[in-house]
C-alpha cells in the first residue's frame, strides 16, 4: 500500500468503511482505506478489480505458461475491460495483447478476432 497525498480530506473515502480522510491507497490506485484493518477487511471485494493483483498475477501466469497460452490472453482481456471502464490509456494496449493471442490461437478470421478481443 501507499500514501496518499494531494487531494482533500473529502475526496478520501475509505472503501471499505466509508469513513472520510482515508490516507492508505491500493497501488492501483482505485481504492483508499482508513488503516491496514480496512484494507484487510474490503480485499476480497477489491481483489476482484484491482489491476496492480492482476499485473502480478499475469506476470507470473507468462512465467509459468508463456506469452501466448489462453490463460494469458484472459487476463490480459479482463484487464483491459476494468481499465477501460476507468478511462485509462492503458486499456487499449492490453486489449491489443489480448486480440494478438486470440489471433494467434484461433486465427485472423475466427468471429472473435476479427470484431470483439473477448475471449470464446
Amino acid at each position: 500500500m501507499v500514501q496518499t497525498s494531494g487531494t482533500t480530506s473529502a475526496h478520501k473515502i475509505c472503501a471499505a468503511c466509508g469513513a472520510a480522510g482515508a490516507g492508505l491507497g491500493c497501488p492501483c490506485k482505485a481504492a483508499l482505506f482508513c488503516n491496514v484493518a480496512c484494507q484487510r477487511q474490503a480485499w476480497a471485494q477489491h481483489r476482484k478489480s484491482c489491476t496492480h493483483d492482476m499485473q502480478k498475477k499475469l506476470k507470473k501466469d507468462r512465467e509459468r505458461l508463456g506469452n501466448d497460452h489462453p490463460d494469458v490472453m484472459y487476463r490480459c482481456c479482463e484487464l483491459g475491460r476494468i481499465l477501460r471502464e476507468r478511462d485509462s490509456p492503458e486499456a487499449e494496449e492490453w486489449l491489443k495483447e489480448a486480440l494478438r493471442i486470440n489471433t494467434l490461437l484461433v486465427g485472423e478470421w475466427h468471429a472473435n478476432t476479427a470484431g470483439d478481443p473477448s475471449p470464446l
